[in-house]
């Protein structure tokens, strides 16, 4: 999934038709936040913005085209989009997705490594809150919280204890033991910093299902963290 924000990343794809060999999503939001004073998200803007993206892409359309969040400034009547899902963030599986397949609405999913919290070491997450290294804003809140910093650790273990690596502990359950569905065409977005990292997380969710023992750890993280 491309935006703005991305550089060149655009026109990149374009010039080596990866339209041909991949399914492309891409998505709308404002080039500063700043914006917040005039509407962005008008029908006109959005228009422009996707026009603009196919002809950089080289295709004939997107696979899907998002809104990055509702525009306060521009009346929507009805927004669907993306919401955040990984196994320190299900409270959308007892209502929202309940919703969802009773309206026959598919659901995708993003933040599923909790912005790569759940993909790093215990210590490196101490390291980075004593620092106030800069992270994403789906990571923050899990950054600044001593509690999720304690089932952090737990999730180290079991992902030492299964004999992989935390960041793949976390797609290979979103994949294969969590609440999306692939029947009812669901989804889960991917975040990788390079080539390398992107292969990687693909490799690990082929790999397939966890082990019950694992599941069941899992299950236990998320009795602590739907508390907290």
């Amino acid at each position: 999934m491309l935006q703005q924000a991305y550089g060149n990343s655009k026109a990149t794809l374009g010039r080596i038709q990866a339209g041909s060999r991949f399914v492309i999503d891409t998505k709308w939001s404002p080039f500063s936040w700043t914006e917040s004073s005039i509407p962005w998200a008008t029908s006109e803007r959005i228009i422009r913005s996707a026009e603009e993206s196919i002809n950089k892409l080289a295709v004939d359309q997107v696979d899907i085209f998002y809104l990055h969040r509702p525009d306060p400034m521009t009346p929507i009547s009805e927004t669907l989009a993306a919401g955040s899902y990984n196994p320190l963030n299900r409270h959308k599986e007892t209502a929202l997705l309940l919703t969802l397949r009773r309206l026959r609405i598919s659901f995708y999913a993003y933040g599923t490594s909790a912005g790569g919290f759940l993909g790093k070491t215990a210590a490196q997450a101490r390291e980075m809150a004593d620092n106030d290294t800069y992270v994403s804003a789906t990571c923050r809140p899990y950054l600044r919280n001593a509690n999720f910093l304690e089932i952090l650790a737990q999730w180290n273990t079991i992902a030492e204890t299964e004999g992989v690596s935390p960041a793949e502990l976390t797609y290979r359950w979103v994949a294969y033991h969590s609440a999306l569905r692939s029947d009812h065409g669901d989804a889960f977005i991917i975040g990788a910093s390079s080539p390398e990292q992107l292969d990687e997380t693909l490799s690990g969710i082929e790999k397939g299902p966890l082990s019950n023992n694992a599941c069941a750890y899992i299950q236990e993280i998320w009795e602590k963290a739907k508390g907290v």
